[in-house]
């Protein structure tokens, strides 16, 4: 989702699975954690500064935590902003058999990094549960039936007749 200052139409995203760019100073430490992956993320018919907010969903597979032994509560979206990583504002929203499902909000775009630290010695780590059964969509088709009324008022009426002349008879 994004949020601009300004009316935009025909707003474009494209994301992009990059390398880790050469420009950042800060790089992002091994000994504390790992990348996931760097995305490349920019828009196509509205300009940068009008961006007032951008809300990221994205999902991370199970098997990079076991992996790489990370924990799932301390995943973040990390923005590259002159150079320099910004660590955003990130939560849990779910997850599945394969992935935990995350949303990140930024006030723009750019390269980001989607990173997750080792598991401390010791600590007591959350994950997130695996559902037992996945709901299935359904689908509700509102159906409205129109009976014809211009036949519908003369079978009332011969009905009410032949009902009457039944009762008359047997009176």
């Amino acid at each position: 989702t994004v949020q601009t200052t300004i009316a935009a139409s025909n707003v474009q995203v494209t994301v992009k699975t990059t390398s880790a760019p050469s420009s950042a100073s800060a790089v992002i430490s091994s000994s504390v954690g790992s990348v996931y992956r760097y995305l490349d993320i920019k828009t196509v018919n509205v300009e940068p500064s009008t961006v007032s907010k951008a809300t990221f969903k994205f999902k991370v597979e199970r098997s990079w935590f076991t992996a790489n032994e990370i924990d799932q509560t301390t995943v973040n979206l990390n923005r590259l902003v002159s150079n320099n990583w910004v660590k955003l504002a990130t939560g849990i929203v779910g997850g599945d058999d394969k992935y935990v499902f995350y949303e990140a909000e930024s006030p723009g775009f750019s390269v980001f990094a989607i990173t997750g630290e080792k598991i401390k010695p010791g600590a007591t780590t959350t994950t997130v549960p695996i559902p037992t059964t996945t709901a299935k969509p359904t689908t509700t088709i509102a159906t409205t039936t129109t009976m014809p009324t211009a036949g519908a008022g003369i079978i009332v009426v011969v009905i009410v007749i032949i009902v009457l002349i039944a009762a008359y008879f047997y009176m």
